[in-house]
């Protein structure tokens, strides 16, 4: 009832605020002064180095092209309440086959790989290494819509490469075999999945792509690593940079708190559908509450 009230409020103040308003809908694009200079592989075999900026210029024109949306969706609050309430599950099909690898602590993550049969693509093909929102997984259709299009064929119209989702510990059908639970806290479960997946395939050049709080994880991960770092990139989106300054804004307004509000849930919902696995461990809290 909240959500639905909170959506029809969006979508009135939306009509009300397209007609008195005339936006520039332009995206604005920052880049270093002094872009980083990559080493471009052709299909010949062939190499040359371009700029960072040049080749985001050159292969995603849509950056630099107005968007407009529908009356109804005028800003991203409207659109994260669509993409939470709207029913997206025959869109973006994507067929994944998992993988379930043990920890060093004994907790367990499920990779999924795309596509399902990559049987017959070649050894170095590349592999996007996704990392999930909070308690999101492979299933999201913010996820499928990348990997789709990335995964298909050359045929198709696709890039033909291979991806993997880390669905977190507990995300996903991932169950919990260890007192941890997901924890955006630490990179030491994406550091092992990365060991994994480059073992499998060392000849790939492995491609991070982080969404919210998984953004958060990669751009860390990357931090600390620094040279060590098995990724060739990592593309960051929707990222809470400052979590403590993030948090600090959600409580300062309404829609923020109904974000926390509901991102809570989804972690208590977590908790809630891993309490067996959790309450093994008798010194563990959950173990304390429940017995």
């Amino acid at each position: 009832g909240m959500i639905l009230e909170l959506f029809l409020l969006v979508g009135l103040m939306g009509a009300l605020f397209s007609v008195v308003s005339r936006r520039d809908n332009s995206t604005i694009i920052h880049f270093s002064e002094k872009p980083v200079e990559l080493n471009i592989r052709h299909p010949d075999g062939s190499i040359s180095t371009e700029s960072l900026r040049n080749l985001v210029e050159q292969k995603c024109p849509t950056l630099r092209a107005k968007f407009s949306s529908l009356w109804w969706l005028f800003n991203g609050h409207a659109h994260t309440l669509m993409a939470a309430l709207g029913d997206f599950s025959t869109v973006d099909r994507v067929r994944y086959n998992r993988q379930l690898i043990r920890l060093l602590d004994g907790g367990t993550l499920g990779l999924d790989f795309a596509p399902a049969d990559s049987s017959k693509l070649a050894v170095d093909t590349p592999i996007i290494v996704v990392l999930h929102g909070l308690t999101g997984g492979s299933y999201e259709s913010y996820v499928r819509s990348i990997l789709a299009p990335a995964c298909n064929s050359v045929q198709e119209g696709g890039l033909g490469y291979r991806a993997v989702v880390v669905n977190f510990r507990g995300c996903a059908g991932v169950p919990i075999t260890s007192p941890q639970l997901y924890s955006a806290g630490h990179t030491g479960d994406i550091r092992q999945a990365l060991v994994y997946i480059s073992q499998l395939y060392p000849r790939a050049p492995l491609l991070g792509l982080g969404f919210s709080l998984g953004a958060n994880i990669l751009t860390r991960y990357i931090a600390e690593e620094g040279e060590l770092c098995r990724l060739s990139s990592g593309c960051a989106l929707a990222c809470p940079w400052d979590l403590a300054k993030n948090n600090d804004g959600l409580n300062s307004t309404y829609i923020g708190r109904f974000y926390s509000r509901a991102m809570g849930q989804n972690l208590v919902n977590l908790v809630r559908r891993n309490l067996d696995g959790l309450a093994k461990s008798p010194d563990h809290m959950i173990a304390k509450h429940t017995h």
